[in-house]
């Protein structure tokens, strides 16, 4: 079963446009790790250097709860992590993309969790944790 997921996931890393080798060797990591992750109870994600962690029940990450978390990526961040092409072979070019697969979504959000609040949040919404409260002020 576990070769199973990380064939999944490795396959969902085939399907990002990725900019950069930089990029892409993050990604691959991120994938690798996540394969691991999904065969506890629990999968973590981490927030940055001093940030800590958010931990999820594995059972909670199904496709809606994923898809939610996803959309509160950043925009750019979306873009980057689009599914399968779509070409069409009459005017010979790639007219669009699918949506992308559950884990690619989860690879995306693992993969770029420390730079959006907004998806940390939906995290720990999932999780059934509280979300933390923006700060307002001046700064």
């Amino acid at each position: 079963q576990f070769q199973m997921q990380e064939r999944q996931f490795k396959e969902s890393i085939r399907q990002f446009n990725v900019t950069s080798a930089q990029n892409q060797q993050r990604i691959n990591m991120e994938s690798k790790r996540l394969a691991r992750e999904m065969q506890k109870e629990a999968v973590t994600f981490a927030l940055g250097t001093g940030k800590g962690t958010i931990s999820i029940p594995t059972n909670a990450l199904n496709a809606s709860n994923v898809s939610y978390v996803f959309s509160k990526l950043p925009a750019n961040v979306q873009a980057q992590c689009q599914g399968e092409a779509i070409y069409d072979s009459k005017k010979r070019k790639v007219v669009g993309h699918k949506a992308p697969t559950t884990e690619a979504m989860l690879v995306c959000i693992g993969a770029n969790i420390e730079g959006s609040v907004d998806a940390q949040n939906a995290l720990r919404e999932i999780g059934g944790g509280k979300p933390k409260q923006k700060k307002i002020g001046l700064k």
